[in-house]
């Protein structure tokens, strides 16, 4: 099932609601050929999430500040939204197999849905992989230890072996 917005009804329908789930805009008109081959499509691809993925639908010609406002230069247009801004986009209409990989690319990670169930926002959860891998290269480079965490022993040079 998808939702109709409209100019009023948008920060509400897809960007409060896109920090719950992510939100699939489908840009459209009622005179375009390729929208009305693409509509069905996604409906049945978010019905096929089972609720982990909205859809929002826009009408251009009803909506022209939207429109303008995201960029729309070609229809139909699909934009993702996820934590308020939009993360990825496509324009034109697409097979199933491609939009069920748009799709796949916008629900969280087994990782991410663990700590979002704990009260962590998506911005937390980047922020702490982005950390977690500067650190990993701080240790590596630093020269801590011999091994690479398998002992405590100071770095030796290149030329002699870990004792340990």
């Amino acid at each position: 099932m998808s939702v109709d917005a409209t100019d009023q009804s948008f920060a509400r329908d897809v960007i409060d609601r896109s920090h719950e789930v992510p939100v699939i805009v489908d840009f459209w008109a009622e005179w375009c050929g390729p929208c009305r081959q693409l509509t069905p499509v996604l409906e049945d691809a978010v019905a096929a999430s089972q609720g982990q993925v909205e859809l929002v639908k826009v009408d251009v010609d009803a909506n022209p500040r939207l429109a303008m406002e995201y960029r729309v230069q070609g229809i139909p247009a699909v934009k993702a939204f996820k934590d308020g801004r939009m993360v990825d986009q496509f324009t034109g209409a697409l097979p199933r197999q491609s939009v069920d990989s748009f799709l796949r690319g916008l629900l969280p990670t087994i990782r991410e849905r663990s700590r979002r169930w704990r009260g962590w926002s998506w911005r937390r959860i980047r922020r702490q992989a982005r950390h977690s891998r500067r650190s990993r290269r701080a240790t590596r480079s630093a020269g801590s230890s011999c091994c690479s965490r398998r002992c405590a022993a100071p770095r030796a040079s290149s030329a002699t072996a870990c004792a340990s």
